[in-house]
């Protein structure tokens, strides 16, 4: 439309067309039935067969990769919690640092080798094994940890 065509000039063929908005919280009888046959078909609900398209009726529907991954990403992560507590480091790291090791930790690892890893992971604690060094040159009084108040017999 160019600058100076009125708008009334520009009507031939145009529908009629009204717009009624409706906040979804509100007491619309359509988005209750619709409400109503989602939580169905969430529930395990079909649709009869010769309502559905063709290509729905011959069978399973291909599985979503996308959520496949998921699926087995937080079967894996819920694997590998369960494996971390039974561990026989969980008791000693659980007591000086319950969200170790998070997930943006594991991030932090996961290009590091071992060695690299272990030091981000003193740092992270302030648990660095050196008590058992500053004990033989008695710059400490005792072997007990400060942070998780045991005796640590600390090897490097």
């Amino acid at each position: 439309m160019s600058h100076g065509t009125k708008w009334s000039d520009c009507t031939c063929g145009v529908i009629k067309l009204q717009i009624h908005w409706t906040p979804g919280h509100t007491n619309f009888q359509p988005n209750k039935c619709v409400d109503k046959l989602a939580k169905e078909a969430a529930g395990g609900a079909l649709s009869p067969a010769e309502m559905l398209l063709r290509t729905l009726r011959k069978g399973p529907l291909p599985t979503n990769i996308s959520v496949t991954h998921q699926v087995a990403l937080k079967a894996t992560k819920a694997d590998w919690k369960r494996r971390w507590k039974k561990s026989l480091h969980y008791p000693t790291m659980h007591a000086i640092d319950q969200s170790m090791p998070s997930k943006r930790y594991m991030q932090l690892v996961q290009t590091l080798d071992r060695k690299q890893s272990t030091v981000l992971t003193q740092l992270c604690t302030q648990h660095i094994l050196l008590n058992y060094h500053l004990f033989w040159i008695q710059h400490l009084e005792t072997l007990v940890c400060p942070h998780c108040s045991s005796i640590m017999v600390e090897t490097m």
